[in-house]
């Protein structure tokens, strides 16, 4: 055996049971309701196949994306610190009542990015149930009063969209700094 054929094999005997460790921790932990329902099923199902590894899933992903977040943003940051804690407020607010209605849909959170929401909705009857949440998102920023930030006034709109069919879930990265999922 070549020494760095058995180098790689140390290698990848010390990654899996390091990485299995971590993905345990991570199973058991209280970031629990912060990890993607996708990547966690993925962990459930192979806890001792370690990164980069890809997936079919079948579901219904819905979309949301604040309209207008850019002026707001903007306008807000006119007020320096106290702005962009305003700024802060209103998305965790916002984010929070729109998480809720995906939730009471049966939907895994997959990712917030900026001032878009990204939902996987899984199982029997995924595609109704995205589309429900989406129109629900939608009633629910409507009413989303209008409100005073300082001496800005700042109302949020948002778009929505649902696609369903297969799409793939992939996790890559090294574990020991940073590792990534991806739909």
């Amino acid at each position: 055996m070549s020494d760095g054929h058995r180098r790689s094999e140390v290698h990848s005997e010390a990654l899996d049971g390091h990485f299995g460790d971590q993905l345990e921790r991570a199973v058991q932990s209280p970031v629990l309701p912060y990890l993607p329902g996708i990547l966690v099923d993925g962990i459930r199902r192979f806890p001792h196949r370690h990164p980069p590894w890809i997936d079919p899933i079948e579901g219904s992903l819905a979309l949301a994306d604040i309209s207008g977040f850019t002026p707001m943003a903007e306008s807000l940051a006119k007020s320096g610190k106290e702005g962009a804690e305003w700024l802060t407020d209103i998305m965790n607010r916002y984010f929070a009542r729109m998480l809720d209605i995906g939730q009471r849909y049966g939907c895994c959170n997959t990712s917030i990015a900026g001032d878009a929401l990204l939902l996987m909705f899984r199982g029997s009857g995924h595609a109704s149930r995205a589309v429900a949440a989406a129109a629900g998102m939608q009633r629910a920023t409507a009413r989303f009063t209008a409100f005073r930030a300082g001496e800005h006034r700042v109302r949020l709109r948002m778009t929505a969209a649902v696609h369903t069919g297969v799409f793939w879930a992939a996790v890559a990265g090294l574990p020991d700094l940073r590792m990534q999922h991806f739909i």
